[in-house]
């Protein structure tokens, strides 16, 4: 079951997020490497919650409403995948399968309008 970003502001999510940064100094000093991994887990739980929690939940409320507000909030602006990971905060290999399906959806869309507008009549 995939895991829920935590709820909470960006300002408190920062700053969680910062102290665990400060904690994770210590595990450097660490030889085990699993150790340090293992230390940096919540680091990357904390970052995910701050990019989620960047658009307000009565905005959009799942992580598809997240993108499709952003990508609306950006129209005619070219969102690089790494951008869209910030506010989707879902792994990768799935925002690549649903950017396919976006993209086959919107050339559909672009190609019907054009086709549309240039008609003979």
């Amino acid at each position: 079951m995939p895991r829920r970003p935590k709820e909470g502001t960006p300002n408190d999510l920062q700053l969680q997020l910062s102290q665990l940064l400060d904690n994770f100094e210590k595990q450097l000093e660490q030889k085990d490497l699993r150790k340090k991994v293992l230390a940096l887990v919540p680091v990357f739980h904390k970052l995910r919650d701050l990019g989620s929690s960047l658009i307000p939940r009565n905005i959009a409320s799942s992580a598809r409403d997240r993108i499709l507000a952003y990508l609306q909030k950006y129209p005619s602006t070219v969102i690089h995948g790494d951008e869209l990971m910030v506010v989707w905060c879902m792994r990768l290999k799935r925002l690549h399968r649903w950017r396919q399906g976006f993209c086959a959806s919107f050339a559909v869309g672009v190609h019907n309008a054009y086709y549309e507008e240039n008609k003979a009549v």
